[in-house]
C-alpha cells in the first residue's frame, strides 16, 4: 500500500484515541514514503521507529528529527561486529548500525537500543549495555527471542531458557 493509502487508516486510529504509533519491520526506512507517513501522524501521536540503523546517515537523522520522530529504537544484536554481523547475516551491518545510532544522537533524537537475547550474544550482554552508554542511548531493551524469521530456522541453536535469560539480566551492572 502506498503511504497515502495508509493515511485514512492512521487517521481513524488517531480519531479513535490511539496516542502512540510504532513503525517497525521489515525495515520502515526502505519505504520511500516513510517520512511522509511519519510527518502525517507525528503531529498527533507519540511516534517510534524500530530500525536496524543501517540506512540512517546525518541527512536521514535530520529528516526524522524534523518530522518529529519521538524515539528511534535500534536493534543492536552484538557488542562486536563478529556477533552482530553473524546474527544479521550482513557483513558490515554492525559498523553501519553504530554510525546510524551516532547520527540519530547527533541530530538530537532519543535512541533506545534493542537486543534480542540469544545464545550467540548472551556473553556480550554487559558489553552491549556499556556500548549503549558510550554511544549515548537513553535506554536498552533486552527482548526475548520468538521463533520468527531467521530465528525460527535457528531456534534450537539460538534459543535460551527463561532462567538463562533472567540470570544474564540479573548479572548486569548498568554503567
Amino acid at each position: 500500500i502506498p503511504g497515502d493509502g495508509w493515511l485514512p487508516l492512521l487517521d481513524d486510529c488517531l480519531a479513535s484515541g490511539v496516542i502512540s504509533i510504532m513503525f517497525e519491520g521489515g525495515e520502515p526506512l526502505h519505504r520511500p514514503d516513510f517520512l511522509m507517513v511519519l510527518r502525517h501522524v507525528a503531529r498527533r501521536a507519540m511516534t517510534r521507529l524500530r530500525t536496524n540503523g543501517t540506512l540512517v546517515d546525518a541527512a536521514m537523522a535530520a529528516s526524522l528529527r524534523d518530522a518529529n520522530l519521538g524515539d528511534a529504537m535500534v536493534d543492536l544484536l552484538g557488542a562486536t561486529a563478529d556477533t552482530h554481523d553473524a546474527l544479521t547475516g550482513v557483513p558490515g551491518s554492525h559498523a553501519r548500525c553504530l554510525d546510524g545510532i551516532r547520527a540519530l544522537r547527533e541530530a538530537g533524537l532519543p535512541v533506545t537500543l534493542l537486543v534480542i537475547l540469544n545464545r550467540r550474544n548472551i556473553a556480550e550482554l554487559q558489553a552491549i549495555l556499556n556500548l549503549a552508554h558510550d554511544v549515548g542511548a537513553e535506554a536498552v531493551g533486552v527482548l526475548r527471542p520468538y521463533p520468527l524469521g531467521r530465528m525460527r530456522k535457528n531456534w534450537a541453536e539460538l534459543s535460551l531458557s527463561l532462567p538463562e535469560m533472567m540470570e544474564a539480566i540479573a548479572a548486569l551492572q548498568p554503567p
